[in-house]
């Protein structure tokens, strides 16, 4: 549900669905499963879209520590999280931390 309002744009909807998901998965599934990762990803880009960037530094890094924990070394996903992170500081103008 909540991708399907972030690709239409509604992202403070995208917000209150990806925020129930992520309170869901914290008390059903361990601290660094994969699934709490990946919503805090996504929590974390759709920050980004409403240019609350410090809020989505703060989702992407933590879905980066879990990646790094529960993912393979070198994951795709873990460069993700990465690659919106830097978009994240480039948008706040703080480019050394960008690159």
């Amino acid at each position: 549900i909540a991708l399907r309002y972030r690709h239409t744009g509604d992202h403070k909807e995208a917000l209150k669905y990806y925020e129930e998901t992520l309170r869901i998965f914290q008390k059903t599934h361990p601290p660094y499963h994969p699934a709490v990762g990946l919503t805090l990803h996504n929590l974390g880009t759709s920050y980004m879209d409403n240019k609350d960037y410090d809020r989505a530094i703060e989702c992407l890094q933590k879905a980066f520590a879990i990646r790094q924990n529960s993912l393979p070394t070198f994951h795709i996903d873990s460069a993700y999280s990465l690659h919106w992170m830097g978009r994240c500081y480039y948008h706040k103008g703080e480019y050394d931390k960008a690159i």
